[in-house]
């Protein structure tokens, strides 16, 4: 057997089995469709797709930290929730910089943000 993805369908990647043919075997998780006879190795399919998603979630992540993912971001026109406050506030700028919230303003064509 083997482990595949098909993507395109959903938000994330969805796990399936193949057999040794390439076709269709089955897929593991909170439910099952394997054919008869293997409903035991479920659990033990499901452990290696969590492994396998768990490197590919990481590889994923080491992106975001590439120079080019580091360049300062302003997110214009933003619905912002605080937290604090318990309101929203809308019409916001909102300034990323190393892959983090660093500053918000209104609106305004005349405020300047600092990336630095």
């Amino acid at each position: 057997m083997k482990l595949a993805y098909i993507t395109g369908a959903g938000f994330a990647p969805s796990p399936v089995w193949l057999d040794k043919d390439h076709r269709f075997f089955g897929f593991a998780g909170e439910i099952s469709l394997l054919p008869a006879g293997y409903e035991k190795a479920g659990p033990q399919l499901k452990k290696v797709q969590e492994a396998t998603e768990a490197g590919m979630v990481r590889d994923v992540s080491r992106k975001f930290l590439s120079p080019a993912n580091r360049t300062p971001t302003l997110i214009d026109d933003v619905l912002l929730f605080d937290s604090v406050a318990g309101r929203y506030l809308p019409g916001r700028a909102v300034l990323i910089v190393d892959g983090r919230y660093k500053q918000s303003t209104r609106r305004d064509r005349s405020t300047r943000l600092q990336a630095r």
